[in-house]
């Protein structure tokens, strides 16, 4: 039988804002989860997962990569700027500046990260995920 499938498409979002409306509607969420990247991390080890694992497969990934690249990546550390606490803005500002500088980690490179340790090698890999970039 094997694993369920999702499936999201990065032709659907150009922003993490986006992404979230993306994947709640493909793993049907509540509109009540947190819209971040903890929140995402829980939601793909909680119930709300199948206990057998999951295949997240992502179409159009290279598009999700440029949109989610560091244009969007310096727009939310920016917003995190904003709410942070201060102890926080001299590392916030510093990876805003790498970022304008197309350098560090993007967006989509966070996305995949929090994923990624739901699969094999993962920090919490008995979730038993896997993610396929198509």
């Amino acid at each position: 039988m094997g694993k369920p499938k999702f499936i999201m498409d990065g032709n659907n979002f150009k922003t993490l804002e986006k992404f979230y409306d993306e994947i709640t509607d493909v793993l049907s969420l509540p509109s009540w989860w947190g819209r971040n990247l903890d929140a995402l991390n829980d939601i793909l080890r909680s119930d709300f997962m199948p206990e057998q694992g999951y295949v997240l497969i992502w179409k159009n990934w290279q598009l999700s990569k440029q949109f989610l690249g560091y244009e969007e990546t310096v727009r939310q550390l920016t917003k995190r700027l904003e709410k942070c606490h201060p102890d926080n803005v001299i590392s916030i500002q510093k990876q805003i500046d790498e970022a304008k500088q197309q350098k560090g980690p993007t967006v989509f490179d966070w996305l995949v990260e929090v994923i990624r340790n739901h699969c094999l090698g993962g920090s919490e890999e008995e979730d038993n995920a896997e993610l396929i970039l198509e």
